[in-house]
């Protein structure tokens, strides 16, 4: 009797022992890092920066939270597939800087729904797709710094209606046309910097916007811009600085009741 009891001990324990080395085993393999990228398994952080990568890795976890593929190469003419983060569900960061992007194809974020942050700056951005931002309904933050791009991609930026904080430096702009930004409506930062060949922002650029803080730096603004300005009543923050303006008429900006810093 007692050898039977001990021999269905034995058979228990042998049994949870499987279980969990099974658990175990899945979980590895789940995290099994893709060649060239180092992964933190407790942050769900997979950095893939300077991989030598020509694709996407397909072998990514589906939990991971932050994802860093910089200074890479894609061998497609410029860009990634289309599709390329379908199933990463939980990414929350996506930084894809410095990888000779041309073009931002149609659905390249889709399947990324809780993407809040996307750096696509330093690249060789010629044109950004209509619907290339589909499918980014979280997105919080969006960086497109140091690309050839010599417009503000207005119908991209058409499906980002929760982002918040929007930053252009060094693109080729000579103006900000008329409601550039109009879908953009929880937007509370615009930061516009070192560009060299803007001169004017248009009456109705910055319309449909309820900024906070606005930045228009190293650029050659020769005026305040107070009509595009005038309607910005939660500003809190501006910057103008490092342009060739000469004179501010301090009283065209009484529309600004909450404005507290201006450099």
């Amino acid at each position: 009797m007692f050898e039977g009891i001990a021999v269905h001990q034995r058979l228990c324990w042998g049994v949870l022992y499987l279980l969990a080395a099974g658990v175990a085993l899945k979980s590895e393999t789940r995290w099994q890092c893709p060649q060239s990228c180092r992964c933190n398994t407790e942050l769900l952080e997979v950095n893939c920066s300077h991989g030598q990568l020509s694709t996407v890795p397909t072998d990514l976890s589906q939990n991971v939270k932050l994802l860093n593929l910089t200074y890479n190469t894609y061998k497609n003419s410029g860009q990634f597939e289309v599709e390329a983060f379908l199933g990463l569900q939980s990414l929350q960061t996506l930084r894809l800087a410095r990888n000779r992007l041309k073009i931002i194809p149609v659905r390249a974020f889709a399947g990324l729904p809780n993407l809040q942050l996307l750096d696509i700056s330093d690249n060789d951005l010629v044109f950004i797709s209509h619907q290339a931002f589909t499918g980014l309904t979280s997105l919080q933050e969006l960086h497109l710094d140091g690309c050839n791009l010599t417009a503000v991609p207005t119908e991209a930026l058409t499906e980002l209606s929760v982002l918040r904080s929007l930053h252009f430096r060094q693109l080729g702009l000579t103006t900000l046309p008329n409601y550039s930004f109009h879908h953009l409506v929880r937007l509370k930062e615009l930061v516009i910097s070192h560009c060299p060949s803007l001169e004017t922002l248009s009456g109705n650029s910055l319309f449909g916007l309820n900024l906070t803080s606005l930045t228009v730096r190293h650029c050659n603004l020769s005026a305040v811009p107070y009509v595009p300005l005038h309607h910005l009543v939660y500003l809190v923050y501006l910057d103008l600085s490092f342009n060739p303006i000469t004179y501010i008429h301090g009283n065209l900006l009484g529309d600004l009741p909450r404005m507290a810093a201006m450099r």
